[in-house]
């Protein structure tokens, strides 16, 4: 557990010390990858999902990175946002193909997305898929086991 604890710490950490000057998803989680390069063991792995919303709010850029995809609530109902399926988990980069290409996902006022752990969706009965209803996402009813972002209308 501590070491789970160790390797959160070492990911904010570089993204927080990094974002602020890079624009660029895949930039910045290269850079991740490169500190994680220096404190996994070639048998570990994170899974994350690095984002930014456009300036005028309208768009969400998301790089994901062996995640469990995101979900996204409109007007016309909850959904699991498949476009931004994953590409392998940072710690093994070494292993892609091919690097990752963020996905964009345009969204309106009201909207909300929401990121969970894997850990949620695996702790109720199994991951939560494009073939079971993302309105049976496992955070329903629970206490803060997500983080939402929602965006607001523009005021004037």
């Amino acid at each position: 557990m501590l070491e789970a604890v160790k390797t959160a710490s070492t990911v904010l950490g570089s993204f927080r010390e990094m974002a602020p000057d890079a624009s660029d998803l895949a930039v910045i989680a290269a850079r991740i990858e490169a500190t994680l390069a220096r404190e996994l063991t070639d048998e570990q792995f994170v899974t994350a999902i690095v984002g930014q919303v456009s300036a005028d709010g309208s768009k969400v850029e998301l790089l994901n990175r062996g995640h469990p995809p995101p979900l996204l609530v409109d007007g016309a109902g909850p959904r699991l946002l498949e476009t931004a399926a994953g590409g392998l988990p940072l710690g093994l980069a070494q292993l892609a193909d091919a690097p990752d290409q963020p996905a964009v996902i345009e969204i309106g006022p009201g909207d909300r997305m929401l990121f969970y752990t894997d850990g949620v969706s695996e702790a109720a009965a199994g991951p939560v898929s494009s073939s079971r209803s993302p309105t049976a996402a496992p955070s329903a009813g629970r206490a803060n086991p997500t983080r939402s972002w929602t965006r607001s209308a523009p005021t004037c």
